[in-house]
């Protein structure tokens, strides 16, 4: 019982393989998953990069990561990408809303406070989900996942700042309380 209970875990875990293996798929085909796989990851790399270059300011990462985005999926050259945030909108260059749309929530505290989509500015052949790849799906969630995990990181940090610069303000209240009760 226990070996099928293992063998059930493997069939699972071989989903998240999402590089197809060389014996069931011709040489081109493999190509291009790795190219795709490989788009996926400088995605993901890139959006770390982005925020560590902007560890204070959500509207700056936010606007560079549209920017960056369209290069990840299938087809760049006709995408474009939008986050909605707080009430705040940000948009790729040449944005446009067309049906051709996928989007994830992005969420602070497990609770959504907007969305990160992409949209193609013309028909492509169809995939797993409308014209969008399935491992786009998933990166997409990704995106929003890190995204908003940065988003909060932010507003944290600018919270604590905030905190500090009031008691160093209230610090220097007291000494001169201090200074002013010691002369009487």
């Amino acid at each position: 019982m226990a070996g099928h209970s293992a063998h059930h875990q493997i069939g699972n875990l071989s989903r998240l393989w999402r590089i197809p293996f060389s014996n069931e798929t011709e040489h081109t085909k493999v190509e291009n998953a790795l190219r795709e796989r490989i788009k996926e990851l400088n995605c993901l790399y890139g959006i770390s990069q982005l925020a560590e270059r902007h560890p204070d300011s959500v509207e700056d990462l936010f606007k560079d990561v549209v920017e960056y985005l369209p290069y990840s999926w299938q087809y760049p050259e006709i995408a474009c990408a939008r986050i909605e945030f707080e009430g705040r909108t940000y948009k790729s260059e040449g944005f446009q809303v067309t049906q051709w749309r996928q989007a994830s929530p992005i969420k602070m505290y497990k609770e959504p406070v907007g969305e990160v989509a992409i949209f193609y500015l013309e028909e492509c052949p169809p995939a797993e989900e409308g014209p969008f790849l399935r491992e786009e799906r998933i990166l997409l969630d990704a995106v929003a996942e890190r995204i908003g995990g940065a988003a909060m990181r932010i507003a944290v940090e600018n919270e604590l700042q905030e905190m500090n610069r009031q008691l160093t303000v209230e610090r220097e209240a007291l000494k001169e309380t201090n200074a002013a009760l010691r002369t009487v």
